[in-house]
């Protein structure tokens, strides 16, 4: 299987670009120039970083995982042997405070908290 570029950030260091490449195997490439990327969706991180304490914006972020679906979340040990639960997470129930920084998310959910937190994106073709 090829690798499919799926979203890509711009942050304080440049671009980077997020995709799949095999069955639940993810990458991650960067820092690129803008001409380089092949996502189709494009995230601007820079208002985020852009205020008094941004560490305190980053600790707070879910973990974004292209290997669960775009809707769901997956708390930190769930699926896992012993706890309750699928490694694909369960639905997501829209609602943003219910997100931990040790919570892995699908794309969809990702986005909508960073939306939440100032992000600006865009989305090519």
């Amino acid at each position: 299987m090829t690798d499919t570029a799926v979203v890509a950030f711009l942050g304080l260091a440049g671009w980077y670009e997020h995709g799949v490449s095999g069955h639940r195997a993810t990458y991650s490439k960067g820092p690129m120039e803008e001409i380089e990327l092949e996502a189709p969706i494009r995230v601007d991180l820079r208002p985020v970083l852009d205020c008094p304490n941004p560490e305190q914006k980053i600790l707070c972020q879910p973990n974004l995982s292209l290997s669960i679906p775009d809707d769901h979340v997956r708390n930190l040990f769930e699926g896992c042997v012993g706890s309750p639960g699928t490694t694909e997470g369960h639905p997501w129930d829209g609602k943003l405070e219910n997100l931990c920084s040790t919570d892995s998310v699908g794309l969809r959910v990702y986005l909508a908290f960073l939306k939440e937190q100032g992000a600006i994106i865009t989305k090519e073709g």
